[in-house]
């Protein structure tokens, strides 16, 4: 039995909940059911001007149900997990049931795509600390970004933290299926304001490891968020232009999450995605390649299943360009009659990489020559049909393969479809950013807009 210092209740408690779901369905008209109780639990700590701000242990608790009725489904939560309440979430759940059209691809996961047993990566590492502890890691980022700030110019750190929590999930399925998962989350961060004739901009650093020990040093954390603090001052507005963008590697994940999207089974199976029938052909440069692993030790996206028991695989996604798979549940892989990939929650652990040498940021900085460097996403969206992309956008803009000066107040727009087959390289500036790991993504032909 796994426990932490930090959860009230062990993974038996979570899993004996998630199983009396499970058998009281079985007692309504013999309904079958899929259960999943999380709890969780952590601290938080937070300082500002050498004071604590709030320092606060706190926890939930949820059981959510499923209940398959001939085809149809209905779902009930509850956040008391004692007997009687177990009992009326499932029925009413079952009422809902009974109350919905059929549909003969709504189901449990077939009994066979089921990870009855598999691999269970390694993602929990309790914080062995308590509050003080965390409370002294913040003060130290605080002051540690307080020695880093620069003489004469107004920039000044506005708060620092550092938290610590646990996290318990167990699922159980009708025909036996009862598993469980212990996980653990451990941050540091630093925001600091930075004030100028322009305005003024706030920047945030921060690190996040399932590992307290391998969160990035405090000195790390609280040096990143007074540099970005000080690359916005003197932000001003670019020339309008349509050429090369490099997206740098922290917000790498506005290109990445747009072609999930694209590839998930029911965008897919519904005709809306831009990237239709993609599986076999080629959706971007012939240098590219998306990973995705569920089973790396400590990664913040690795499970050993998904949310309805079906265990993902490591696997390409993209491999040199041409696209290799799709993100299905159960009822994606039912409507497009093939197997669910284990995805019913989305992608795992994800590696963004090119087989050409991109080089660190300095050397994608001359690999762009001139134009804008992304390094905030403030707004906009994709079409998920067509594929047009547009951002409200901040960064700096680059001349002659250096930096020249921060700017602010751009869009930038392009088609998502391009934008994959224009991918001049990606960096080795490696950053992961929750579950993708990726360098900056130089993508050409894309139209800035800025001072005509």
């Amino acid at each position: 039995m796994t426990q932490g210092a930090l959860l009230l209740r062990t993974e038996e408690e979570l899993r004996e909940v998630a199983q009396q779901a499970v058998d009281h369905a079985g007692t309504i008209a013999g309904a079958r059911a899929r259960a999943s109780v999380f709890a969780s639990g952590g601290i938080n700590a937070l300082v500002r001007d050498g004071q604590v701000d709030k320092a606060q242990r706190d926890g939930s608790q949820m059981l959510s149900v499923t209940v398959f009725l001939d085809g149809r489904s209905g779902s009930s939560s509850t956040a008391a997990l004692d007997p009687a309440s177990i009992r009326l979430a499932v029925e009413e759940a079952a009422t809902i049931a009974r109350n919905v059209q059929p549909d003969p691809n709504v189901d449990l996961a077939d009994p066979s795509w089921l990870a009855f047993d598999g691999p269970s990566p390694k993602v929990f590492a309790p914080y062995h600390g308590g509050v003080d502890q965390l409370v002294e890691s913040a003060l130290a980022v605080e002051k540690a970004a307080i020695a880093a700030l620069p003489t004469g110019k107004d920039i000044a750190v506005t708060e620092a933290g550092a938290a610590s929590s646990e996290h318990g999930w167990a699922l159980a399925i009708s025909g036996g299926f009862c598993r469980s998962v212990m996980s653990s989350n451990h941050s540091r961060w630093c925001a600091a304001i930075a004030r100028d004739d322009n305005g003024q901009s706030i920047e945030f650093a921060d690190s996040s490891d399932k590992r307290f020990d391998s969160l990035d040093s405090v000195e790390t954390v609280a040096e990143r968020a007074i540099r970005r603090a000080e690359a916005r001052l003197g932000a001003r507005s670019a020339p309008a232009m349509r050429g090369p963008v490099l997206f740098e590697a922290r917000i790498a994940q506005v290109v990445v999450a747009d072609v999930l999207n694209a590839l998930d089974g029911l965008s897919q199976h519904r005709g809306a995605s831009f990237l239709p029938d993609a599986v076999g052909r080629q959706v971007a440069a012939d240098h590219v390649t998306l990973m995705e692993d569920p089973f790396e030790d400590y990664g913040p996206a690795s499970a050993p299943f998904d949310g309805e028991g079906v265990a993902g695989s490591r696997r390409a996604l993209i491999e040199d360009g041409i696209a290799r798979g799709y993100l299905h549940g159960s009822l994606s892989a039912r409507r497009m009659a093939t197997q669910s990939s284990g995805n019913s929650q989305g992608a795992y652990n994800l590696e963004l990489s090119s087989s050409k040498p991109g080089g660190m940021l300095t050397d994608m900085h001359r690999m762009l020559g001139r134009g804008l460097v992304v390094t905030a996403v403030k707004g906009g969206g994709t079409d998920p049909v067509t594929g047009n992309f547009t951002r409200a956008v901040s960064g700096y803009w680059v001349e002659d393969g250096a930096v020249a000066y921060p700017v602010d107040d751009l869009t930038i727009a392009g088609s998502m479809p391009d934008m994959l087959h224009n991918i001049i390289a990606i960096g080795a500036d490696v950053e992961r950013q929750g579950g993708l790991r990726s360098g900056s993504i130089l993508i050409d032909g894309m139209q800035v807009g800025g001072q005509s």
